[in-house]
């Protein structure tokens, strides 16, 4: 099984409630209540490269991230933090 981890879904809101875990952000902000505007990256060879920016909120276990809904999983980031992150599966 072939996993796909997508921490960008859409653009960004202007929502007075703010944006949804995995929407596109500049600052806190732009997000949720009880979201961050949080840093996701791209591993590649022990690099790790910042290549967008989503509201979402760290965790330490996939139950962390349960009530963001059951796609959401709890990812390594570039800093000491895990986040979660909206994963789907593929052929």
């Amino acid at each position: 099984m072939r996993y796909l981890v997508l921490a960008v879904l859409v653009g960004c809101t202007s929502s007075s409630t703010g944006g949804r875990a995995g929407r596109v952000c500049t600052e806190d902000s732009d997000c949720a209540d009880g979201l961050d505007c949080l840093e996701f990256g791209e591993f590649s060879g022990g690099t790790c490269t910042v290549v967008a920016e989503a509201c979402s909120k760290t965790c330490t276990d996939d139950a962390g991230c349960a009530d963001l809904g059951p796609d959401f999983k709890c990812l390594a980031s570039c800093g000491p933090d895990k986040l979660c992150g909206l994963v789907v599966t593929g052929p």
